[in-house]
């Protein structure tokens, strides 16, 4: 009568991890040497057998010394978290605006309200850090989502305008593009960059290799910007020594030149309201100044509003020279209309 054969059973498979079936029940293979060994006669003796054989502890010592592949991936634990936190904290910082200074107590102030959890406690998100998520994280990863969004847009327009950040001029450059799949009209910031000087020559290179770098120069069509003569060369558009100019030249094509829309209206409206008997800018200024520094004055006001059940908003100032300004200050006097006729 034969003998009954051994054969490789859930217990062995515990005792024996890196053990797998074989063809046969009775056979099993080594993963680590990859050799095939046969359990019929003797069980886990003959595995036993196996594992003192040279070539399996040559494997054995082999994978013993090599790093598993797992080892190279972090694990989403609270490191990932803290690291996660410590970028919402900067993107929620730049999202409203907030100085990267507030961060320095903000952090040390979620360690005390939340001393129970152990990522605001391992959080290190001050000013310099902060900064460095902004620039070298954020940044990157806008203008990423960017291009990515304009690779099916076959046309778009670029504008800048200069602006004086204490003794830094800062160049932002916006394009402006028609996605329909995505809601119309796209305005993004491309990039915000310091120049020495306002010239049309800084200006105008400053586009064309920013256009180059994003691979978008065959893509722009049109150019806006403000009204002035550095970018236009006047009304007429006349001379070569100008932004616009230079860019179809450095382009080697013709362009859309679309200056200031608004700026444009508020001219037309300013000189239209030369026909008026009354400045309506001086009266917006005087109103204003009237109740500005008063206490006095700005409670009497608020008496008048009560009155005539009109909710009181605090008059806004308008300068000269902020143009745009003049539209909210009107508005703002004329939601206050009632109240403004009874206290004069």
């Amino acid at each position: 009568m034969p003998k009954r054969k051994c054969i490789f059973n859930d217990e062995l498979q515990k005792k024996y991890p890196f053990l797998r079936s074989g063809k046969y029940s009775w056979e099993v293979v080594c993963t680590l040497c990859s050799s095939t060994i046969s359990i019929a006669n003797k069980g886990s003796h003959d595995i036993q057998e196996h594992l003192d054989t040279n070539k399996h502890k040559k494997w054995d010592q082999n994978q013993a010394s090599t790093s598993k592949i797992d080892t190279f991936f972090k694990k989403c634990g609270d490191d990932y978290k803290v690291r996660a936190a410590e970028g919402t904290m900067a993107y929620h910082t730049i999202n409203h605006h907030f100085s990267f200074l507030s961060l320095d107590c903000t952090m040390d102030l979620n360690k005390l309200i939340f001393s129970d959890s152990s990522i605001a406690k391992d959080a290190t998100c001050n000013r310099t850090k902060a900064t460095a998520i902004v620039k070298n994280v954020l940044s990157p990863l806008s203008t990423l989502q960017i291009m990515k969004d304009l690779e099916n847009i076959a046309f778009i327009s670029i504008s800048c305008d200069t602006s004086n950040y204490g003794a830094t001029k800062l160049l932002p450059i916006l394009i402006q593009y028609f996605d329909e799949s995505n809601g119309g009209i796209k305005t993004k910031i491309l990039e915000i960059v310091s120049i020495p000087n306002e010239t049309s020559d800084s200006i105008s290179d400053l586009i064309v290799s920013k256009l180059d770098h994003h691979n978008l120069t065959l893509k722009c069509v049109a150019f806006s910007g403000d009204n002035c003569n550095t970018n236009f060369g006047g009304k007429d558009r006349l001379g070569k020594n100008n932004v616009y100019a230079k860019l179809k030249h450095k382009l080697q094509r013709d362009i859309v030149g679309i200056g200031c829309p608004a700026h444009i209206i508020n001219n037309a409206v300013h000189k239209g309201c030369d026909i008026f008997s009354v400045d309506i800018e001086s009266i917006v200024m005087k109103i204003h100044n009237h109740f500005s520094v008063f206490t006095v004055r700005t409670e009497a006001l608020k008496d008048f509003c009560e009155q005539s059940e009109v909710e009181y908003s605090k008059l806004l100032y308008h300068s000269k020279t902020r143009w745009l300004s003049l539209y909210p200050a009107i508005e703002r006097i004329l939601k206050l209309y009632e109240p403004l006729k009874h206290y004069f």
